[in-house]
This record gives C-alpha cells, sequence and structure tokens, in this order.
C-alpha cells in the first residue's frame, strides 16, 4: 500500500470522487509510492493561487495528477462540463490548468533543494485524469499519455500500469527534450561554418535518444525529502526568518490583507481576532512596515506575558530589526530601570518597579519615545492602570495622539471579575483606546476544526467554520477518578502519546501539559518524572531538550502554541473566566489536544 500524507481529503466526504481515488491511489500502489493529496500552491508572478488535487511521489520521479469528474467536452476551443443534465462552460481549461501547476511544484521543489541535488533534477510528469467516461479528444494540442479515463482505470493493476506509463512518457519527454537542445546547439555551430567555408549547411542527425542518460532516481529518503519539501509539518518555532514570514504573508486571507491595508492608513487602530487568526503575524508585519514608511523611526512591540515577550524578542533579533524594541511589559520595565538579578513575585514586582518605570518614562525626552507602539495581546493591559499607564508614558504624545496599533481577543481577557468601580483615569484610558478606528480580523490558521469547535463549546459559543477548513484527529479526553488524577496523566503520557511519538507522528519536545490552575496549584507541580518522561517548566528562551515534555499554566503560555497540548485541571467551567480560560488553553494545540478533568466540564465541553 502507498503512503498518503494525510490519508484523506481535507473538508471532503468520503464519497466523493476525489476521497475516493485516493484510496484507490493508496490501496492500489505499492510502498514505495508517496501521496500528498490536495497540495495548495501559492500564488507565484503571474500565476494566481491555486491547488494540485495529487502529487505522486516515486524513486524515478513526481506526478501531478488533476480529476475532473463527471463528462467533459470541448468545442470551439472552448471547455464544457455537464451538470445536472445542462452543459457548463468552465474557462479553464483543465490541460492549461495541470502543467501551470506541474510547473509551480517543479519550482517549489528547485527552490527547496540545492540546483545540482538529485531532488532538484528529478524527472516530472502530469496529467488530467477523467475517472467517469472515455475520453475521445484527437488534438495536437496535448498527447495522448498526458491524460488518463475510465479505460485506463479499469481493472486490476490498471492504476500501477497508468502510473508506470506516466512515468515512462516523463522519460522520453526528458531525453526528446535533451536531444533537441543538442540538435538546435549543433546546427547554429554548423550553420556558422557552413557560412565562413561558403557552403550549404548539412543536415544534423539526431543522436539516438537512449544515449541521453536519464537523472539517477531518489532513494526512499530523498523521495520523503520531497514530500516533506512541499508539505512541510507546522509546528511551533522559536523565531520566523524574512523568507518565512513572505511565505506566510503570500498566503494571508483576504480579512487579513484587508487589516494591513487599514493599518497602513491608520493612526490609531484596535484590530479584534481570535485565537489563529494570525495577530501575532500582523503585529510583526505592522512593525515592518512601520520601519519601511520610516527607516529610522523607534518602534515599541509589547505584550505582557513573558513566554510570548521572549517569542517577540527573539523574531526580532532574528529579522535584525535594530529600531524594534520587542519583549514583554517586564522586558521593557527592565529596559528602563536595569534587569533584575531575580525575578521577584508578582505583587512585589508591581510595588517596587513599576510605579518607577512609569516616572522614569514620563521623563524621557519625545525624541527618547516610540514613534510607533504595537500591542499584542492587549486584551492583557486593559484592567490595569499601571500597564497602560506605562504604555501611555512610553509613546510619543501617549495613547491619545500617538501613534499605535491595539492586537486584542476579548475572549482571552483572564482577569478576574472586578470588585470595585474602576477608576477614572483606568476608564478614561481604555475609552481612548475604544474610541479609536477599530476591524476584525477572522479566520483560524491555527487549529484544526475539531480543536476550535470543541473550544467554542466550552467558551459557550457557537463555532462558525470559515474556509481556512484545516481537519486533523478528534479530541480526547478522559475523566478523573477522585485520587487517581496524576496516575490518569502519566497513562496517558506511558501509552498514548509514547505511542504516538515511537510511531514517529511528532516528539516530546512538541507536547506541552498545561494546568488550569495557578499559584503553584497544577497537577504536576513538583513532579520531575511522569509515564517516562522528563517535564520541566516551559520556557521560550530555552531550546526544548530531547526526550522532556514540558509544562506550564494555561495563563503563562497565553499568546504561545504547540503541535499538542494535554490539558489538565479541568475542574469545573461555571463562571466565565473559567470557560474563557478553557477556551485559551484548548487553542494552544495547533494539531491534537487531549483533555483531562472532571465529568461535568468534560461533558459540556463534548455535549454539542
Amino acid at each position: 500500500m502507498a503512503r498518503a500524507y494525510p490519508d484523506y481529503i481535507v473538508g471532503r466526504k468520503k464519497s466523493h470522487l476525489e476521497s475516493r481515488f485516493l484510496e484507490r491511489l493508496i490501496r492500489e500502489l505499492p510502498d514505495n509510492y508517496v501521496i500528498l493529496p490536495s497540495l495548495e500552491i501559492a500564488p507565484q508572478e503571474g500565476i494566481s493561487e491555486s491547488e494540485a488535487d495529487f502529487i505522486v511521489l516515486h524513486s524515478r520521479g513526481r506526478l501531478l495528477l488533476e480529476i475532473k469528474g463527471g463528462q467533459w467536452k470541448r468545442e470551439l476551443g472552448a471547455w464544457y462540463r455537464l451538470d445536472h443534465g445542462q452543459w457548463v462552460a468552465e474557462w479553464k481549461c483543465p490541460f492549461h490548468q495541470c502543467r501551470t501547476n506541474s510547473y509551480s511544484i517543479r519550482n517549489q521543489v528547485r527552490e527547496a533543494f540545492p540546483k545540482d541535488s538529485l531532488e532538484a533534477k528529478s524527472l516530472f510528469g502530469r496529467a488530467v485524469v477523467f475517472p467517469n467516461f472515455v475520453a475521445t479528444f484527437t488534438t495536437g494540442e496535448f498527447a495522448n499519455e498526458m491524460f488518463l479515463d475510465q479505460q485506463d482505470l479499469t481493472g486490476e493493476g490498471s492504476l500501477l500500469h497508468a502510473c508506470e506509463r506516466l512515468f515512462d512518457f516523463a522519460e522520453e519527454q526528458y531525453r526528446l527534450a535533451r536531444q533537441k537542445k543538442v540538435v538546435e546547439k549543433a546546427e547554429k555551430q554548423e550553420k556558422r561554418l557552413a557560412k565562413t567555408e561558403g557552403r550549404e549547411a548539412r543536415e544534423i542527425q539526431p543522436p539516438q535518444l537512449e544515449s541521453f542518460e536519464l537523472p539517477a532516481t531518489l532513494t526512499m529518503e530523498q523521495v520523503m525529502n520531497v514530500a516533506r519539501a512541499l508539505r512541510p509539518d507546522i509546528k511551533p518555532v522559536a523565531s520566523l526568518s524574512v523568507a518565512d514570514l513572505e511565505q506566510v504573508l503570500r498566503q494571508l486571507s483576504k480579512s487579513q490583507l484587508r487589516v494591513l491595508d487599514t493599518v497602513e492608513k491608520s493612526k490609531r487602530l484596535r484590530v479584534l481576532g481570535g485565537p489563529g487568526s494570525g495577530k501575532t503575524l500582523l503585529a510583526f508585519e505592522s512593525a515592518r512596515r512601520a520601519l519601511a514608511d520610516q527607516a529610522q523611526a523607534k518602534v515599541g512591540l509589547v505584550c505582557f506575558n513573558r513566554s510570548l515577550g521572549g517569542f517577540l524578542a527573539d523574531v526580532a533579533r532574528q529579522e535584525k530589526m535594530a529600531n524594534v524594541r520587542a519583549g514583554s511589559f517586564y522586558t521593557h520595565i527592565d529596559t528602563l530601570l536595569g534587569a533584575e538579578t531575580e525575578v521577584q513575585a508578582e505583587t512585589e514586582y508591581y510595588t517596587q518597579r513599576v510605579s518607577q518605570a512609569i516616572a522614569q518614562a514620563r521623563q524621557l525626552p519625545e525624541t527618547e519615545k516610540f514613534d510607533v507602539l504595537i500591542v499584542d495581546e492587549g486584551q492583557d493591559f486593559r484592567d490595569s492602570l499601571p500597564r497602560l499607564q506605562l504604555l501611555d508614558a512610553l509613546l510619543k504624545g501617549g495613547l491619545a495622539k500617538g501613534r499605535w496599533r491595539w492586537f486584542e481577543d476579548p475572549n482571552q481577557y483572564l482577569s478576574p471579575p472586578a470588585v470595585s468601580q474602576p477608576e477614572e483615569l483606568l476608564q478614561e484610558l481604555n475609552e481612548v483606546i475604544d474610541d479609536a478606528g477599530v476591524t476584525e480580523v477572522t479566520g483560524n490558521w491555527r487549529n484544526t476544526e475539531e480543536i476550535i469547535e470543541r473550544a467554542c463549546a466550552a467558551l459557550g459559543v457557537a463555532h462558525e467554520t470559515d474556509d481556512l477548513g484545516m481537519h486533523g484527529p478528534r479530541v480526547e479526553s478522559a475523566v478523573y477518578q477522585p485520587g487517581k488524577e496524576l496516575a490518569l496523566l502519566a497513562a496517558v503520557l506511558a501509552k498514548h502519546v509514547s505511542k504516538e511519538i515511537n510511531d514517529g507522528k511528532y516528539a516530546a519536545s512538541d507536547v506541552v501539559i498545561l494546568s488550569m490552575r495557578g499559584g503553584h496549584k497544577a497537577l504536576f507541580e513538583g513532579v520531575a518524572e511522569l509515564g517516562g518522561f522528563a517535564l520541566e517548566p516551559y520556557d521560550v528562551t530555552k531550546p526544548a531538550s530531547p526526550g522532556v515534555v514540558r509544562t506550564s499554566s494555561v495563563y503563562k503560555f497565553k499568546g504561545m502554541e504547540s503541535h499538542v497540548v494535554i490539558l489538565v485541571d479541568v475542574d469545573h467551567l461555571d463562571d466565565e473566566r473559567t470557560r474563557r480560560k478553557a477556551y485559551v488553553g484548548m487553542t494552544r494545540a495547533r494539531y491534537k489536544l487531549i483533555i483531562l478533568g472532571a465529568a461535568a466540564p468534560l461533558q459540556q465541553i463534548f455535549a454539542v
């Protein structure tokens, strides 16, 4: 059986034509074939974004297959598809689409590997597949070998034979192209020589096709290298390079592009967006555009959370953004007052340092303050007068008159409910923020549909699917037994997580255990080893140790993400703050989520 990554068509039912064809590919091709279904192709110069139905990888090279269901015909150069008894015009020629996608994939592979590598030089072929009818095309515009119809796909072994025939044709085309190039070069040389000698140019006899050596076949490791280049794993990283950011920005949704346009036109702007909508990415792009607009501008990039702040600072260093001062609220205080040798408790930190930092910031000359302030996870500042006062003091012109961009998600507001009326000055600063222009970024680029659906259930809001529609494994859960909570977590690590790590689905460093509790009350508090894994606190400034599973609290992990999240200590969902905390914790998982908790909250999460 062939291997497919993934082994299903995202957003397609099993009865769909493409899903049924994928099942045939997996079942009928041997295990030295690798299938990549529904591969998104980013827009390139002069070419809009597209999708390749199937990429078939083998040691002989790769094939691109475009599947066209139903019946098709061409009249006077126009293509038509039979739809509910009516012929409907299709503005895209299927063969042109197939060729364009094939060369886009070729360019992508060549960009991913050195010019002389076997991966970059491997053969590539293509075909349009019409599984539902016998094609009777007779034209010189494309070869019969470039399409497969019902007749080609009928009978035992037909699909394997068809792929082998396509590779044979690709090899023939490769040799013909080399032969043509040799003949053209020889003809030019003969014409120059004949002109010098005053005679007619002789006819050049083409070399035998068999004399042209084919590219070397790939090893299975090299085949998988190509598969990973075309469909890379998406996992949390410590930094984004310029190239990485450009690649992602090319694929931004329309709402994100609209936000960037609004950012450039607005002096002060509040941007609302849910988890995975790309707020942090947009915050960085806002910083880049601010520098592009004014190279010497002083740009502040700030969040409240320490882990996210470390990530922001690391990316800014990688980007070599010398004029961008990025980091957490605490980092900006340390910049003003000098770094502490030892981090104090939160209350002490506030009483001893925040007021000093505010006073220091207010004494700064206007020329030393930020020309632009960009705030990520802005909801974390809203309930604290000292936090807002420091931001106000650091910005040239303050929040009322300065230039800023404020990114936030109201559903991730985790502070305890206020017990008294907010201070008048706090209300005034919040009104300044609320009175600015506001725009919204939609979509979820982080979580699978399965994760976001459960997270919305925990929050008590309806889940509205979007066109990104990435699917993954179902969200798993287990109910605590009194006194056996830690044993349950150990069993999940030892039996479930360990197996998937051994199967190569992910690494231990891709797993984070998050607790809903704070104040050193987490289930795993003080535990150094569990379920066969060493445990250590998550620290964004340090690389993950091999074989180690990291731990944190939901609050400390805000703004961050992990390929796999195990959410523990889900004791109840009785109040809005706890529901929001569960929502935040669940949406930290990019692909796989496991929830361990009491029966009542789990029933609420999985009731929808």
